[in-house]
């Protein structure tokens, strides 16, 4: 959409010469997206292959996906402070590029704490018109932003089961389970992590947290076991 990709972790291809003068910083929470803007900004393409399957499993509890989570939410928003207003003012980005940047990078750090002002407005809206009962609840305005908000999971998942190798798009249930806990549960989540993770690097708390394994667990458990 914006013409340019972004490395993450698993999706792309690093030339040996270019990972070399760009390497990966160890400051940084989320190294591979920070890698990726240094490079994007001496002019690097990405080259994409959507058949690589990651093999890796989110955590199976809410603690440690939390902490990953925050862990990654944190790391983002250090790239957003460290790279966006460099990439705004360089000669390398195109106005497309630049306005795809801005999106990632800005309105992503933002409309997580603009979320929390439907509450605010939802309170004094009731309180304006007498109460609950009171208040009209089909403004076309509202009714169409409610939409669109829901509708965000539903676009997610018809484009990953549409883009999904064979072998994933066969498992349709995996998507009907993603379109579920991400409209109603998932998207709220990620917006607490993200506000979560901004309070932590206001008050520079930067630790780097390993993300525990239930697998992993249980296989020491069983060479533990006599």
């Amino acid at each position: 959409m914006y013409c340019f990709g972004v490395f993450a972790g698993s999706n792309s291809f690093w030339r040996t010469d270019l990972l070399a003068r760009t390497r990966m910083h160890g400051s940084m929470l989320t190294e591979d997206i920070d890698s990726t803007l240094r490079a994007l900004g001496e002019g690097a393409r990405f080259a994409m292959d959507r058949t690589l399957v990651s093999r890796e499993l989110a955590p199976t509890k809410l603690a440690p996906l939390w902490n990953q989570r925050s862990h990654w939410a944190q790391g983002w928003l250090q790239v957003s402070l460290k790279h966006l207003w460099r990439a705004l003012r360089s000669p390398v980005f195109t106005a497309r590029q630049k306005l795809g940047l801005t999106v990632l990078l800005g309105w992503r750090e933002v409309q997580t704490w603009l979320t929390l002002q439907i509450l605010p407005i939802l309170l004094y809206s009731v309180w304006r018109a007498g109460g609950p009962g009171e208040l009209d609840w089909a403004v076309p305005i509202c009714v169409l932003a409610m939409l669109f908000t829901l509708s965000a999971g539903v676009v997610q998942a018809c484009f990953a089961w549409r883009l999904a190798v064979p072998e994933l798009r066969r498992r349709r249930a995996w998507f009907w389970r993603y379109l579920f806990v991400s409209t109603f549960f998932y998207s709220h989540f990620k917006n607490i992590v993200a506000r979560h993770a901004h309070l932590k690097e206001a008050l520079g708390d930067r630790q780097w947290r390993v993300t525990p394994r239930a697998a992993a667990k249980a296989v020491a458990k069983a060479v533990a076991r006599p």
